[in-house]
C-alpha cells in the first residue's frame, strides 16, 4: 500500500530533524551549552534541533526530556 500523508509528513520531519543536526557538525561540546555559537551538551543539543526542525520545544535536561510523550509497548 502506499504511505499515509501521516507517514510522509512523518518521514519529512525526520529528514528535517536530521539535516538540522547534521548542519551542527564540528560544533564544541560544552558541559550545560545550549548554543551553537557557544557549544552544546547532549541534552542541548537535542533541545536545540527539535525546536529548529519540528518546533518541538523539549525541557532542557535528559531526565525531564524522559518524562515527555507517551510510553510505547516493546510489542
Amino acid at each position: 500500500p502506499a504511505p499515509s500523508n501521516n507517514t510522509r509528513a512523518s518521514s519529512g520531519n525526520a529528514d528535517e530533524l536530521i539535516g538540522s543536526a547534521m548542519g551542527l557538525l564540528g560544533v564544541a561540546y560544552r558541559y550545560g551549552g545550549t548554543s551553537a555559537s557557544t557549544g552544546f551538551d547532549c541534552s542541548g543539543f537535542m533541545q536545540h534541533i527539535f525546536k529548529r526542525a519540528m518546533g518541538v520545544n523539549l525541557p532542557r535536561t535528559s531526565a525531564e526530556q524522559a518524562q515527555m510523550g507517551v510510553a510505547v509497548s516493546r510489542s
